[in-house]
């Protein structure tokens, strides 16, 4: 009797880590409109400068916080995601893609392709958010 209330334990408890593993980072990825931009935007020019890591966002109700990593150059936004996440498809957006760009004190809320986003502000140097909002 104990082995099979054992053997019931570690299959419950496999099945939730593999919930929490696999299928609920891939239904945050759809639900944050994560997956639809990766399919557009994938990484065609892998980025070559320095990542600012540690950043946040928010989209569709989901905050992914202190998780992202941010990079630009003078033709693409660049967006990742780490740890605890993985498997997600890395972003290259390009400038022309971001619209309604309004700074409102630590965030930025743009518009990539769409999809209503809020970005930390220290994310950006002056330049790149001088691109942005031309």
């Amino acid at each position: 009797m104990d082995s099979t209330i054992a053997l019931i334990l570690g299959a419950s408890l496999l099945t939730a880590f593999g919930v929490l593993v696999f299928v609920l980072p891939k239904g945050i990825s759809k639900l944050s409109g994560w997956t639809a931009l990766a399919e557009k935007f994938p990484v065609t020019e892998p980025y070559q400068g320095e990542w600012l890591t540690r950043q946040s966002a928010y989209a569709r109700g989901l905050s992914i916080n202190d998780c992202l990593e941010i990079g630009s150059n003078d033709r693409f936004l660049y967006i990742a995601i780490g740890l605890p996440f993985f498997d997600f498809d890395k972003l290259q957006i390009p400038w022309e893609a971001i619209t309604d760009v309004k700074p409102d004190g630590n965030w930025l809320f743009l518009n990539i392709d769409g999809l209503p986003v809020r970005l930390t502000r220290s994310s950006f140097d002056a330049s790149a958010i001088g691109r942005m909002l031309n």
